[in-house]
């Protein structure tokens, strides 16, 4: 998710019961050439196509008076990080531009084109939620590294 400057980490733990249930899913894929019936309805090939053209009609922007909140966030980040005794690998000019870009597609989906702060507060959590993912790791590979057992 380069455009957004996202990027999770996903960690392939394993799991006797989840592998068995995947192997399973992969192998009844590769024998019968389709996905077995799902337990939901998922949404079809031409309601997601048509999802997203609509979506490219709007071109949503950032009003001024939330340009300063988006700012004031991105100062509170560094002082907490400063604050900790931290330096950061996260917060840099360009996280303005992922909060930005993140706030105006989520206002797409919505088929605004006028950012909100619900826009900007929901690029932000996910922003957090691509750190977290991250210092989640850190942490658990700090207690493997002192001898301490736990995923």
């Amino acid at each position: 998710m380069s455009r957004f400057d996202h990027i999770f980490l996903l960690l392939d733990w394993p799991d006797e019961n989840l592998d068995s249930e995947l192997g399973r899913h992969v192998c009844y894929v590769h024998k019968e050439g389709k996905h077995p019936k799902l337990e939901f309805n998922a949404y079809n090939e031409e309601f997601i196509w048509g999802f997203v053209a609509l979506t490219k009609e709007f071109t949503p922007v950032v009003p001024n008076e939330l340009h300063n909140y988006i700012v004031e966030n991105y100062v509170e980040k560094w002082k907490m990080e400063k604050e900790m005794g931290e330096q950061s690998l996260y917060i840099t000019p360009r996280t303005l531009l992922g909060i930005i870009r993140t706030a105006q597609a989520h206002a797409k989906c919505w088929f605004s084109n006028k950012v909100d702060q619900t826009d900007i507060d929901e690029a932000i959590r996910l922003i957090e939620a691509c750190w977290d993912s991250f210092n989640d790791q850190l942490e658990k590979d700090k207690r493997n590294v002192f001898g301490q057992t736990g995923n």
